[in-house]
């Protein structure tokens, strides 16, 4: 898209005669393209990392935006921080809410665990209950037949 861009240029500056100019040093206009496409980049490259959780470091994006801006330098594309503190910005908030989405998530998970437990509990009490009366059934009968046996 630079190069599109780039190539565009000429024709544009062509159109501007002396006196519609603004009093701009001259490549001022080719410069507003170039740092608005180094903005969108950096927005495009920080998402991307943010998507792809990947470490938000300085080194990461240098080296990503040098590639991209082809530059020789991984500080050249220092000029393009404003997104990257634009995204910081609204990316600490979607952390956050990421995190709230997950803590729901892993409530939930305990919730329905924790039925699970109590089911088993449930079931296994009763399971207890039954073999106590059993358990107490077959005492009765063995002290009955006790008594007999003491009887005759």
């Amino acid at each position: 898209m630079l190069t599109l861009v780039l190539n565009l240029a000429p024709p544009f500056s062509a159109g501007f005669t002396p006196p519609l100019t603004i009093g701009a040093p001259k490549g001022a206009g080719l410069h507003s393209i170039k740092r608005l496409y180094g903005d969108n980049k950096a927005d495009e490259i920080v998402a991307s990392f943010q998507k792809r959780r990947i470490a938000l470091t300085w080194e990461n994006l240098a080296s990503t935006m040098r590639q991209a801006l082809d530059h020789k330098s991984d500080y050249a594309w220092e000029c393009y921080v404003r997104a990257v503190k634009r995204l910081q910005g609204t990316s600490v908030e979607a952390r956050l809410q990421e995190a709230l989405v997950e803590q729901e998530a892993e409530t939930a998970m305990l919730e329905t665990k924790l039925i699970q437990v109590e089911v088993m509990a449930a079931r296994a009490e009763a399971r207890l209950l039954m073999q106590l009366d059993a358990a107490k059934r077959e005492a009765h009968y063995w002290r009955a037949v006790a008594k007999r046996r003491m009887e005759h």
